[in-house]
């Protein structure tokens, strides 16, 4: 499956190029990945948030102003597409594993990256620690869900970052993992990927429809009468989800 259209194409091979630092840009394959998490997303992200991922440090080096427009206006047509095609249930994995060739390999790794940095942008709406939690007590094993997002959190690591596999498995200091023990977890990291995918994408189709709920129901429900209590952020949340305040209404309302 081709990540891109053959017009994208060109236009996006002629803004790598054009990125002054080349060791700090994403692949082709690695932007694919980042717009592919920003597709389907459950809110709209700036793209002064996410560019930086994808040229890193480095800076545009064109000094026809026409033809830098043009190329970014070719990046944010693809972004586009795929947002749409996210809106229309119509996003898909872009690799068929059971084709992959060696070749392969290394797109499949960027491309994993590339999701990555996404999933890092927005941690809280897949129930990841943003760095605001760090203090507080959380439940030894975490919600159902919270188990299923740090799963396949670390298929996607393990994907993209192959020399972390013995960290995921806890490997004790001192012990290391043979060889073909880390090929063998790195392959069955690699069919479990789409699979992976598909429930983020479940995850956020959830989150913004609870999104798209709660606005509704704040549009036609009548003003609210004011509470004198404040409700802690790892109280349940009094909409009955079974959610903790933090992860529910609290976290939809904050932003």
């Amino acid at each position: 499956m081709k990540l891109f259209t053959a017009k994208e194409l060109n236009t996006l091979k002629k803004l790598l190029a054009s990125v002054g630092d080349q060791d700090e840009v994403l692949t082709l394959a690695g932007l694919h990945g980042l717009l592919y998490c920003l597709a389907i997303i459950p809110e709209t992200i700036s793209p002064s948030e996410w560019l930086p991922c994808f040229f890193g440090e480095g800076v545009l080096e064109i000094e026809d102003e026409d033809e830098a427009n043009k190329l970014m206006g070719g990046l944010f047509t693809a972004y586009n597409r795929l947002v749409r095609e996210s809106n229309d249930d119509e996003l898909q994995f872009p690799f068929d594993l059971d084709k992959l060739k060696t070749s392969d390999i290394a797109r499949v790794r960027d491309w994993a990256y590339g999701f990555f940095l996404g999933i890092n942008l927005r941690p809280e709406i897949w129930g990841l620690p943003d760095g605001d939690d760090e203090t507080e007590e959380e439940d030894d094993e975490g919600s159902e869900e919270e188990q299923e997002v740090a799963a396949c959190m670390a298929i996607l690591m393990g994907v993209a970052f192959p020399d972390k596999i013995p960290e995921l498995f806890e490997v004790e200091p001192g012990e290391e993992m043979d060889q073909a023990t880390l090929k063998e977890q790195e392959a069955k990291f690699f069919v479990a990927l789409p699979q992976a995918m598909e429930t983020f994408q479940e995850i956020a189709n959830e989150r913004r429809e609870l999104r798209r709920k709660i606005r509704s129901n704040m549009l036609s429900a009548p003003a609210p009468v004011h509470r004198s209590e404040k409700i802690g952020r790892n109280e349940p949340c009094p909409c009955g989800s079974g959610k903790k305040y933090k992860k529910c209404c609290g976290g939809e309302l904050k932003r």
